[in-house]
């Protein structure tokens, strides 16, 4: 597809070809395993049956657990 300039924008791709990489992606790496990465070793706390722990973003600093890990459905 072309960029139309007159909208100023680019098209997304949308349908199998744009979904089919990231269910591959998200096939092949856990969530919990990048989570755990971008947090830090032993920043992760176990609530039931879910992990959370606060805000991986840098320079943001929060006081309470507000990045929710869902192992069981591989979501946060």
């Amino acid at each position: 597809m072309i960029a139309d300039p007159s909208r100023g924008r680019i098209p997304r791709y949308r349908g199998v070809s744009y979904t089919s990489p990231i269910d591959t992606a998200k096939e092949a790496v856990l969530v919990i395993d990048l989570a755990n990465r971008l947090a830090g070793p032993g920043k992760m706390h176990r609530l039931g049956k879910t992990r959370a722990t606060n805000c991986v973003l840098p320079n943001h600093e929060d006081r309470s657990p507000s990045f929710v890990v869902y192992p069981e459905t591989n979501l946060w």
